[in-house]
Protein backbone atom coordinates (compact mmCIF):
# COMPACT_ATOMS: atom_id res chain seq x y z
CA UNK A 1 0.00 0.00 0.00
CA UNK A 2 1.33 3.69 -1.08
CA UNK A 3 1.59 6.26 1.52
CA UNK A 4 -1.03 7.97 -0.03
CA UNK A 5 -3.67 5.30 0.34
CA UNK A 6 -2.34 5.09 4.28
CA UNK A 7 -3.31 8.63 4.28
CA UNK A 8 -6.89 8.23 2.90
CA UNK A 9 -7.59 5.55 5.05
CA UNK A 10 -6.13 7.21 8.09
CA UNK A 11 -8.33 10.35 7.29
CA UNK A 12 -11.55 8.65 7.01
CA UNK A 13 -10.89 6.04 9.80
CA UNK A 14 -10.55 9.61 12.02
CA UNK A 15 -13.24 11.18 10.85
CA UNK A 16 -15.56 8.49 11.69
CA UNK A 17 -13.98 7.98 15.31
CA UNK A 18 -14.17 12.02 15.66
CA UNK A 19 -18.13 11.38 14.35
CA UNK A 20 -18.83 8.82 16.58
CA UNK A 21 -17.60 10.44 19.55
CA UNK A 22 -19.34 13.63 18.59
CA UNK A 23 -22.40 11.77 18.05
CA UNK A 24 -22.32 10.15 21.70
CA UNK A 25 -21.43 13.60 23.24
CA UNK A 26 -24.87 14.92 21.67
CA UNK A 27 -27.08 12.10 22.75
CA UNK A 28 -26.04 12.59 26.28
CA UNK A 29 -26.85 15.81 25.91
CA UNK A 30 -30.53 14.85 25.10
CA UNK A 31 -29.81 16.30 21.45
CA UNK A 32 -32.83 14.91 19.38
CA UNK A 33 -31.90 12.29 16.81
CA UNK A 34 -31.90 14.44 13.74
CA UNK A 35 -29.34 17.08 14.77
CA UNK A 36 -27.45 13.61 15.95
CA UNK A 37 -27.15 12.32 12.45
CA UNK A 38 -27.15 15.48 10.63
CA UNK A 39 -23.60 16.32 12.82
CA UNK A 40 -22.49 13.14 12.70
CA UNK A 41 -23.02 13.19 8.30
CA UNK A 42 -21.70 16.69 8.23
CA UNK A 43 -18.19 15.78 10.18
CA UNK A 44 -17.90 12.03 8.13
CA UNK A 45 -18.58 13.80 4.74
CA UNK A 46 -16.27 16.16 5.36
CA UNK A 47 -13.57 13.62 6.57
CA UNK A 48 -14.26 11.80 2.95
CA UNK A 49 -14.14 15.16 1.07
CA UNK A 50 -10.33 15.75 2.82
CA UNK A 51 -9.26 12.21 1.95
CA UNK A 52 -10.56 12.71 -1.62
CA UNK A 53 -8.51 15.36 -2.15
CA UNK A 54 -5.36 13.70 -0.50
CA UNK A 55 -5.78 11.34 -3.55
CA UNK A 56 -3.71 14.03 -5.75
CA UNK A 57 -3.67 16.57 -7.70
CA UNK A 58 -5.52 16.75 -11.02
CA UNK A 59 -3.96 17.38 -14.05
CA UNK A 60 -5.32 18.60 -17.31
CA UNK A 61 -3.71 17.62 -20.57
CA UNK A 62 -4.92 19.72 -23.78
CA UNK A 63 -4.71 19.90 -27.03
CA UNK A 64 -2.12 21.82 -28.22
CA UNK A 65 -4.00 22.14 -31.77
CA UNK A 66 -5.62 25.73 -32.63
CA UNK A 67 -9.08 25.54 -32.25
CA UNK A 68 -9.31 22.41 -30.46
CA UNK A 69 -11.35 22.22 -27.34
CA UNK A 70 -10.19 18.90 -26.60
CA UNK A 71 -9.08 19.15 -22.72
CA UNK A 72 -8.36 15.23 -20.61
CA UNK A 73 -8.75 15.77 -16.80
CA UNK A 74 -6.81 13.31 -14.35
CA UNK A 75 -6.58 12.39 -10.76
CA UNK A 76 -4.70 10.13 -8.20
CA UNK A 77 -3.13 8.37 -11.67
CA UNK A 78 0.27 6.87 -11.45
CA UNK A 79 2.84 8.32 -14.06
CA UNK A 80 1.95 5.39 -16.89
CA UNK A 81 -1.53 6.33 -16.91
CA UNK A 82 -0.53 9.92 -17.50
CA UNK A 83 1.67 9.70 -19.80
CA UNK A 84 -0.80 7.48 -21.60
CA UNK A 85 -3.35 10.63 -21.53
CA UNK A 86 -1.05 13.34 -21.84
CA UNK A 87 0.22 11.71 -25.64
CA UNK A 88 -4.00 11.26 -26.39
CA UNK A 89 -4.67 14.99 -25.57
CA UNK A 90 -1.59 16.18 -27.39
CA UNK A 91 -1.81 13.95 -30.41
CA UNK A 92 -4.98 15.79 -32.72
CA UNK A 93 -4.84 12.82 -34.99
CA UNK A 94 -6.33 10.50 -32.43
CA UNK A 95 -8.77 12.10 -31.40
CA UNK A 96 -10.12 15.23 -33.56
CA UNK A 97 -12.39 18.20 -32.94
CA UNK A 98 -14.35 17.94 -29.91
CA UNK A 99 -17.60 17.67 -30.17
CA UNK A 100 -20.85 18.20 -28.12
CA UNK A 101 -23.41 15.88 -28.32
Amino acid sequence: MNSRKARQIAIVVASGVIAAGNGNVLAQHHVGIVGIVASVAAIFFTGLTLAGRVAGRPQTFACPDPGCDVTIRTTGYDADANHWYRTLAEDHTRHGRATTV
